[in-house]
């Protein structure tokens, strides 16, 4: 590099194709690259008359020549160099930058029938096998060469595991870890903090992984466990081994997705006060949205505003994220990106604002779908991350078309979540449940609709199989009373009440209420939601106005002091309880009540500004709201959180 610079400095101006003998330094870069482009096809275009041992080249060569037999489909080749185990172990844990390149490879053999994950799985147990039986073996002497060698199987063990996860090999991934585990030995390791912090690593990632994957029993074993060791062993101490705030907000995590949200805010507030300028940066932005799905679930808003915008300022910082949300260049982010978008998604479709919430969603969507790669036949890659983002965007649209009931755009993303989904999990896995609620609504209003009195009842009886079926799966996992069950009483008391079962409807809206109000307390919106179902149901199929109203006006109260008076559940409860003083003949309600509507209606056709307002994304344009420090992150939170641990 010296000579060419000593080169460049003495020549006068020449271009590329003067007949100078010195040339600019950019036009030996090109050339190289032209070059190096060259000898990439040329390899490739060659292997069926040259087998090539691969395998000893750098991993950066390597992966460049599995990406120039992935663009030129030549699917054999790349089976057969990638099928070797070990090495493709060493592309996760020595590649450079390219580790989307190396997900959209795996998930391509995976699309190709080649069970890849599972050889990586069984691959790892036998060698993690052997090296166990070797240390227990082992003299004395031979025994602290041998810990060496266990923590380096460890470090494997738990990069490739990360990458499966990553990509929701969720099975592979804990099955790795639980494996690695067992590289443990307590009869020479008890003290050694350099093996005890790489167990403790793994398990945080299994756990992580078991809450992914609703392994929730195996999951709560795992927390009781590392909980008693943190403090057993005061890990809070030893922040240089011990990533306890990683730990915590995985507690978090397992907690949040049982709908345990009190439980969930608490450990998203004790992983907070323990990050550090040691907690890496993708972990950080984990921890940073962990904490605001916790904020948001408790109805915290403003503290889930600000973490989340930490968390895309720290992604931005990381990964150079625009607004615009541009992923031309996918090889440089990092699947946490996804998860920032959904995050984003979630926020804003629990604040009312579904136009942002879609466009998060759709975002999330895209970004998965270029980083995992499109199938080249049917445009649909069998990725569970990918499936889940398609399925909330699914549910996001069914919101935002429920007054239009064009549901066309819900429904083909559904059918192909659903899909996915059924073709990578068991027939019963609780992951399932909410593609089956969410195909069910759209089956219920396509029933609405229709008026061929078949065609109805054929589609009303299949939205009942599917809500009985996510409901099942949703007790036997995670019993009667929880929230998720509640959501479930209420999506089938909605259909029964299109099915004009009205006692059943009654008794499953009245079983939810009960349940929300227990967990949520009674001035949650979603209580708000029921209670609107339910004096739909009493004030146009049952003709019980006096209750109907009552209801109406719980619903009314409870949106209007979540959400303000530009709610968009308002406008159904306005029309419904409008509808019930004109059946009354209470013409000054009645007139009260229209003046309300035309209030509502002149707030949403305002909301622009007010979505504008709540644009996540313009911390990013802000030069004022630079990514602060993590003590100031730390000290801005706990002293304007809404709730105290």
């Amino acid at each position: 590099m010296s000579q060419l610079n000593a080169a460049e400095s003495g020549r006068s101006k020449n271009s590329c194709s003067g007949s100078s003998s010195q040339l600019p330094a950019s036009c030996y870069y090109e050339c190289s690259a032209k070059l190096y482009n060259t000898c990439l096809k040329s390899i490739v275009a060659n292997l069926d008359e040259i087998h090539y041992n691969l395998h000893c080249l750098p991993v950066h060569i390597q992966i460049d020549l599995y990406l120039e037999m992935f663009m030129n489909e030549r699917w054999n080749n790349l089976i057969e160099y990638l099928s070797n185990v070990n090495n493709f172990i060493n592309l996760v844990v020595f590649n450079n930058g390219q580790r989307q390149a190396l997900h959209m490879l795996l998930q391509r053999l995976m699309d190709e029938g080649i069970n890849l994950t599972g050889d990586l799985c069984k691959h790892t147990t036998k060698d993690v096998a052997l090296l166990r039986e070797r240390a227990e073996k082992a003299t004395n002497h031979d025994k602290t060469g041998l810990r060496q060698n266990r923590i380096r199987s460890m470090k494997r063990s738990f990069a490739l595991a990360g990458f499966l996860i990553e990509a929701g090999w969720y099975v592979e991934g804990e099955k790795i870890l639980s494996t690695c585990l067992t590289l443990y030995l307590p009869e020479i390791d008890i003290g050694d903090l350099s093996v005890e912090s790489w167990t403790f690593r793994i398990k945080t990632r299994l756990l992580g992984s078991l809450v992914a994957y609703s392994r929730f029993n195996e999951a709560t074993e795992l927390y009781r466990e590392m909980l008693h060791q943190i403090e057993v062993n005061n890990y809070e101490s030893l922040k240089d081994q011990f990533d306890v705030a990683q730990a915590y907000s995985q507690f978090s995590c397992l907690f949040v997705a049982q709908s345990l949200y009190k439980e969930a805010y608490m450990w998203s507030c004790r992983a907070l006060k323990h990050i550090s300028n040691q907690t890496p940066r993708i972990s950080l932005i984990e921890i940073l949205l962990t904490a605001g799905r916790s904020c948001v679930v408790k109805r915290d808003f403003e503290s889930a505003d600000y973490l989340l915008r930490q968390a895309l300022l720290a992604a931005s910082e990381q990964f150079n994220i625009n607004e615009k949300c541009d992923f031309s260049d996918i090889s440089r982010f990092h699947p946490i990106v996804g998860d920032l978008l959904i995050a984003m998604g979630y926020y804003y479709h629990n604040i009312d604002s579904v136009t942002q919430s879609v466009r998060l969603y759709f975002s999330a969507l895209n970004f998965r779908k270029q980083y995992f790669g499109l199938h080249t036949l049917s445009e649909q890659c069998i990725n569970l991350p990918l499936a889940l983002a398609r399925q909330d965007l699914a549910f996001e649209y069914y919101i935002q078309e429920y007054s239009t009931g064009n549901f066309d755009l819900c429904l083909h993303h559904i059918e192909l979540a659903k899909m996915s989904l059924e073709t990578l999990l068991p027939p019963d896995h609780h992951l399932l449940t909410n593609a089956l609620r969410i195909k069910a609504l759209i089956i219920e209003e396509m029933a609405i609709d229709t008026i061929d009195i078949v065609a109805k009842t054929e589609l009303l009886m299949d939205a009942h199989r599917l809500h009985r079926r996510a409901l099942d799966i949703t007790k036997n996992l995670l019993g009667e009373k929880n929230l998720q069950t509640a959501k479930h009483y209420s999506n089938l008391g909605r259909l029964y009440q299109s099915m004009h079962r009205y006692e059943d409807s009654e008794v499953f809206q009245l079983l939810s209420i009960e349940i929300k109000e227990k967990y949520l307390g009674k001035d949650d919106y979603e209580v708000a939601q029921s209670y609107g179902l339910l004096a739909s149901l009493y004030s146009y199929d049952m003709g019980l106005y006096l209750q109907a109203e009552s209801c109406y006006l719980k619903a009314i109260e409870i949106g209007t002091k979540v959400f303000g008076g530009s709610y968009s559940g308002l406008e159904f409860e306005y029309q419904g309880i409008i509808r019930i003083y004109t059946r009354t003949g209470e013409s000054e309600k009645v007139e009260d009540f229209v003046q309300r509507l035309r209030s509502w209606q002149t707030q949403r056709n305002s909301g622009a500004t007010v979505s504008t307002k709540k644009n996540l994304f313009t911390c990013l344009s802000d030069e004022s709201l630079g990514l602060l420090n993590l003590e100031e992150i730390k000290k801005h939170f706990f002293h304007n959180r809404l709730y105290q641990v």
